[in-house]
């Protein structure tokens, strides 16, 4: 195998690799945005229907994994924590709430 041979191997193994972390990435961008829009919606509802409303959306979000397995099950709490924690976020400012636009990819 050639010099030539043996980088075009190294650089496509690379690429595949980047490509992979790239769509990571994305979908950590993706659960981020989900996360706010969600704390934001159930953040404008009267308190006293927010338990049906994280329940709603947990069932969504759980539906939407797709998966009964260990790591899917430590996402679903992941996420369903960071909307609690942004939505007392929410509550404690009174309304008021800084959105996050992630950029961990080039656009």
């Amino acid at each position: 195998m050639g010099p030539a041979l043996l980088y075009l191997k190294s650089a496509t193994q690379m690429s595949k690799e980047y490509l992979a972390y790239i769509e990571e990435l994305e979908l950590v961008e993706q659960t981020l945005v989900a996360i706010q829009r969600t704390a934001i919606t159930i953040a404008k509802l009267p308190v006293e229907d927010r338990a049906a409303a994280f329940h709603e959306f947990g069932r969504a979000y759980a539906i939407a994994m797709g998966e009964d397995t260990t790591p899917a099950a430590k996402w679903f709490e992941t996420v369903m924590m960071g909307v609690r924690e942004l939505v007392a976020e929410i509550d404690k400012t009174d309304g008021h709430y800084l959105t996050v636009g992630p950029r961990l990819t080039p656009r």
